[in-house]
């Protein structure tokens, strides 16, 4: 079952970083194109500042989901770096599993507000185009960020009492 849940976090690990590199790709990009057009040509075009707003606001969530998956988060370590041993891989796994309840509680509430018939019908000023792409995007990122912690909260319970 544990290599399951492993192969599944590398493929989730995976998917991310792909995204990640679109999403900067794309934001560079429209960036781009925006300045050229703006100060050259000045022709700006009138969506770029909104949908690279919402470009970066994905790149951030799915970041802190793939940050999670690597254990790159940022954080304060003083007490675990002054807890050694054993006491410092239990303490490291209850700030995991509190991360994954706060995490969890975020993906619940994202979803009951992505279900709403308002937010469904929200669409850009701009563009035109439904914002629930971008919402469930962000919901994506919550539930690919509960995964990640939860794996890194359970998997080394596992690991160790299968090697015994």
């Amino acid at each position: 079952m544990l290599k399951i849940f492993s192969v599944l976090d590398n493929y989730l690990g995976i998917f991310e970083k792909w995204l990640l590199i679109l999403f900067t790709l794309t934001l560079t990009l429209i960036m781009s194109s925006q300045v050229l057009l703006r100060y050259f040509f000045s022709e700006p075009l009138f969506w770029a500042e909104e949908v690279s707003l919402q470009i970066l606001i994905a790149l951030s969530f799915v970041g802190v989901s793939y940050l999670a998956h690597v254990g790159q988060l940022v954080r304060v370590d003083i007490v675990l770096s002054l807890i050694k041993g054993k006491n410092n891989v239990f303490l490291s796994r209850g700030l995991h599993i509190v991360a994954l309840f706060i995490s969890l509680t975020l993906s619940y509430v994202g979803t009951q507000w992505l279900s709403r018939p308002e937010v469904g019908t929200d669409i850009s000023a701009t563009t035109s185009i439904p914002l629930w792409y971008n919402y469930a995007l962000l919901v994506f990122s919550f539930y690919s960020l509960s995964f990640h912690l939860f794996y890194k909260a359970v998997a080394p319970i596992v690991l160790e009492t299968e090697s015994c």
